[in-house]
């Protein structure tokens, strides 16, 4: 993302994407946002297949035997089989990786700092800004009780999932 010497404008002005080979990614309004997404994506998206490929490693090959022997091809191995048996293990990954975004904090401090501007500004950098460069505890313990129930929001909906598989399941 590094205006001058970065990979991402030499790969994009050497094929045609862009037109000025020094696009300041994280310091505009218009890119910082987007850069901040796509860093995010590169950052997590090991932990989400790493996720995912151990439940691919729990549905027994068994399954996928039986199918073919009654017939199935694989599109319909991948959309009765896979994607059910997965079905947790994506609600897992999809809730974690809200509750990581709306705490996500680190990635935006060192790479905008909320800027430029407000533009890329979350609610846990302001809760930054305004208990320790403005000093309103008020103001952000408020957030702060945002971000919780936000956080709890994410709960509820990845809790009912897990009680009604488990139920299924006879657990």
């Amino acid at each position: 993302l590094q205006p001058q010497y970065g990979v991402l404008n030499y790969l994009f002005y050497h094929l045609g994407i862009i037109s000025d080979p020094h696009v300041q990614w994280v310091q505009s309004v218009q890119y910082a946002m987007p850069s901040i997404v796509a860093a995010t994506v590169w950052k997590q998206t090991p932990y989400m297949l790493v996720m995912i490929l151990a439940g691919l490693q729990g549905i027994p090959g068994d399954m996928y035997e039986s199918s073919a022997i009654d017939g199935a091809n694989r599109i319909q191995q991948f959309f009765y089989i896979t994607i059910p048996s997965l079905r947790s293990v994506i609600a897992m990954v999809i809730v974690l990786e809200v509750v990581n975004a709306i705490n996500a904090f680190d990635l935006l401090f060192v790479l905008t700092g909320g800027g430029p501007g407000t533009s890329s500004e979350i609610l846990g950098l302001l809760i930054y800004r305004l208990g320790f460069t403005r000093f309103d505890f008020a103001g952000a313990s408020a957030a702060s009780t945002l971000l919780i129930g936000a956080a709890l929001v994410c709960f509820l909906f990845y809790a009912p999932t897990q009680l009604r598989k488990k139920g299924r399941d006879g657990q």
